[in-house]
């Protein structure tokens, strides 16, 4: 199997991890999604009435809170961590944490991306062979 743009979106998506993960290609709409994500699986973890927090990068303040102002949720934020982008949910006791930075998601797409990559550069390496033996 080869891996083309398509199939490595796939493993990225896959594996829980957004496409563009360069610090600098994070955008509003990533954390977003980041938030949002972290928001329901939360919600769907706890069963009575929930109040969260959350943790995210000082360089996402601005943004995140504007995020939470226009969905409508009414919600604690601390800004400590230090991390490429995302955020991390707590339910008020902290017994339910759902992590979703980029860092956390690309830990998790790992087993997917060694997977692919090393097929795609067996592929490589094999196209690179048959045209130098031709």
């Amino acid at each position: 199997d080869t891996l083309d743009a398509a199939s490595l979106r796939q493993a990225v998506i896959h594996g829980s991890v957004v496409a563009s993960f360069a610090c600098q290609d994070f955008g509003p709409a990533s954390l977003v999604s980041l938030a949002k994500e972290a928001i329901a699986e939360l919600q769907q973890s706890l069963n009575e009435t929930w109040e969260l927090h959350l943790e995210a990068d000082p360089r996402d303040r601005e943004l995140l809170e504007c995020i939470l102002s226009d969905e409508g949720f009414n919600t604690r934020a601390s800004y400590t961590l230090d991390v490429w982008g995302g955020l991390i949910a707590n339910s008020q006791n902290n017994r339910v944490v759902v992590i979703n930075t980029l860092e956390a998601r690309l830990e998790r797409a790992s087993p997917y991306l060694r997977r692919y990559l090393a097929a795609f550069f067996e592929t490589e390496e094999q196209m690179a062979e048959e045209k130098w033996m031709a």
